[in-house]
């Protein structure tokens, strides 16, 4: 592991407890919506989140991680997006991260 990936396998594993916390108070409204509104609700207050984090590469991090938690409410192809969505956002971030620190990136 490199100080790169240990950071972006931070901010994902914070953005991934966030999803989790964030699924739990949204899917206390199941009596009253369906699923996919559920799923639609959860997006839109997590983009609300999300949107106030500083550094972009983190702020997406964040937001495809905690995505995650709501991928199996969500039809295949959906799920597949979402899956790698988090995972490009990760290896973007690590890449940042590197360039950042030897002066690559502007």
């Amino acid at each position: 592991m490199t100080p790169y990936s240990i950071q972006a396998d931070a901010v994902a594993k914070e953005g991934a407890q966030a999803g989790e916390k964030l699924w739990l108070a949204v899917e206390a409204a199941r009596n009253f919506v369906s699923y996919t509104r559920l799923v639609d609700m959860f997006s839109a207050t997590l983009q609300t989140l999300t949107e106030h984090l500083d550094n972009e590469e983190e702020r997406e991090l964040f937001h495809a991680s905690a995505m995650l938690a709501v991928r199996m409410m969500v039809g295949g192809n959906e799920r597949d997006a979402i899956d790698r969505e988090a995972s490009d956002t990760h290896d973007a971030a690590v890449r940042f991260d590197r360039e950042m620190d030897r002066g690559v990136a502007a």
